[in-house]
């Protein structure tokens, strides 16, 4: 199974397929940090005047 990984990571043809992976796991990563964070901070102060 590792072979496998390490032939299909060093492929040039599947490079930019790991790449594309990559950079979508670290985008989700942090918008869910995003999401997590906005929602323990306080409202804004338009909403609290409602």
């Amino acid at each position: 199974m590792k072979h496998w990984i390490a032939s299909f990571i060093k492929n040039p043809k599947t490079v930019w397929v790991t790449r594309v992976i990559y950079y979508y796991l670290i985008l989700m990563g942090l918008f869910i940090l995003y999401l997590v964070g906005k929602q323990h901070t306080p409202p804004p102060f338009i909403y609290n005047g409602f």
